[in-house]
C-alpha cells in the first residue's frame, strides 16, 4: 500500500484509524512553524521561501505578505531603478541564492515589468533555484514570450493580494509545519513545475457536513477556472480547522479530495491547525496545476 492509499484509508474513518487516531488532530500535531527537536527527534529543515514583488502591483502583494507569514523573506524592486542603473545586481542574487523558492510577484500583463521580471527569472535559473510568478494572467502576453534565456516557470494566476497571501501560506504551511503527514520539499516542487499555470482556490464551511462543503467548493471555483480532474497534473491542499476540531472534519475534506483528483497526478495535503479559526469552522485551500 503507497503512502496515499494508506493516509487515505486512514482519514477516512476506517476500525484501523479509529483505533489509532484520536477524535480530535491536535494532539497529532505540532505548533505551527516548531521543529521535530520539540519532540527529540532529528531537526526538521524548513524550505527556505522568498517573495519578490515587482513593480507596483507586485510590492503591494510582497509587502502584505511581510506582516502576515511567518517564515517567509519578501523583497521589492522597480523598473525605475532599473532603467537608472540603481538596481544592485549583486545584492539581488546574494537575495536568491539564499532561498530555495522564490514567488515573483509581477503584473504579466503589463509591458512596463517585462524587462525587470525577465532579469529576475533568468537570474533566479542562473542561481539554481525554483520560481514561481504570481499574478494576472492573459493568453496574450505568456511567460514564453518573455526574453528568457532559461526554461520558461510556472504562472500562478491571482489578481488579488488576499489570494496571493493566501497561496503562499498554503505551500509554507506544507513545506515548513510538522504534522501526521509527511510531506517531503521536492514532493512540493515537483507539483509547482507540473504544469505551467497554476490556479488557486480558497473555501470556509461550518456545519455538520463543513469539511466536504468546503473542499466541494474549492473544487467547483477550480472548475470555473478552467482546471477539472482530467486536465490537472499536480495539486497540493491545506485543510485548516481549529486546534480542537473532531478528525471526521478533516476526514470528510480528504475523502471528496480524493476521489476527485486522479491517481496518476502527483497530489499532497496537510492537515494545519489554525487557531485564528473559529471552532466550527474549517477551511480548505487547494493549488492546482495544468
Amino acid at each position: 500500500m503507497d503512502r496515499r492509499t494508506f493516509l487515505t484509508t486512514m482519514l477516512q474513518g476506517t476500525t484501523l484509524a479509529a483505533t489509532l487516531l484520536p477524535h480530535s488532530i491536535s494532539p497529532l500535531l505540532i505548533k505551527q512553524y516548531a521543529s521535530l527537536r520539540h519532540l527529540g527527534g532529528d531537526s526538521y529543515q524548513n524550505m527556505r521561501i522568498s517573495t519578490l514583488g515587482i513593480n507596483s502591483l507586485g510590492a503591494v502583494f510582497s509587502r502584505l505578505l511581510a506582516y502576515s507569514i511567518q517564515n517567509v523573506c519578501c523583497y521589492e524592486v522597480l523598473s525605475d531603478q532599473l532603467r537608472s542603473g540603481n538596481l544592485d545586481f549583486s545584492s539581488l542574487n546574494r537575495t536568491i541564492q539564499q532561498t530555495d523558492l522564490l514567488f515573483l510577484f509581477a503584473d504579466t500583463t503589463d509591458p512596463a515589468s517585462d524587462s525587470l521580471l525577465s532579469s529576475c527569472i533568468n537570474t533566479t535559473a542562473a542561481a539554481g533555484v525554483q520560481s514561481v510568478v504570481v499574478g494576472p494572467y492573459s493568453t496574450d502576453r505568456p511567460l514564453s514570450a518573455l526574453p528568457l534565456t532559461c526554461s520558461t516557470p510556472p504562472h500562478c494566476f491571482v489578481v488579488h493580494h488576499t489570494t496571493a497571501r493566501d497561496l503562499v501560506a498554503l505551500v509554507a504551511d506544507l513545506a515548513n509545519t510538522d504534522s501526521f503527514v509527511g510531506i517531503d520539499h521536492g514532493d512540493i516542487k515537483a507539483i509547482l513545475r507540473s504544469g505551467n499555470l497554476g490556479l488557486f482556490s480558497c473555501s470556509e464551511a461550518t456545519g455538520a457536513d463543513r469539511g466536504s462543503r468546503a473542499c466541494s467548493q474549492a473544487l467547483e471555483r477550480l472548475q470555473q477556472q478552467g482546471v477539472n480532474s482530467a486536465n490537472c497534473r499536480g495539486a497540493m491542499a491545506c485543510i485548516y480547522g481549529s486546534p480542537t476540531m473532531p478528525f471526521d472534519y478533516y476526514a470528510q475534506a480528504v475523502s471528496v479530495m480524493d476521489g476527485y483528483f486522479s491517481n496518476d497526478i502527483s497530489f499532497v495535503f496537510g492537515a494545519i491547525p489554525d487557531e485564528h479559526l473559529a471552532a466550527d469552522t474549517i477551511k480548505v485551500a487547494i493549488l492546482a496545476m495544468r
